[in-house]
């Protein structure tokens, strides 16, 4: 690929609290979560011969891990 991006966000521990009870049904804090942006499966080879970025997925830290 032409580059490979991530996005990464800082939030709150009760918006990340939030987060995980919304989308992995677990209502506590957690320092990551990360949700992947695309279908890949181990093993599966990428095509690098792509002039587009690869946007890998979403990256988020609560501002008490860091």
């Amino acid at each position: 690929p032409k580059g490979l991006e991530v996005a990464i966000k800082f939030v709150s521990e009760a918006e990340i609290k939030r987060i995980n009870c919304e989308y992995r049904n677990i209502d506590r804090v957690t320092d990551v979560l990360s949700f992947p942006s695309t279908n890949l499966v181990a093993g599966e080879i990428l095509d690098l011969n792509s002039e587009e970025v690869l946007f890998l997925g979403f990256f988020i830290l609560t501002s008490f891990c860091c």
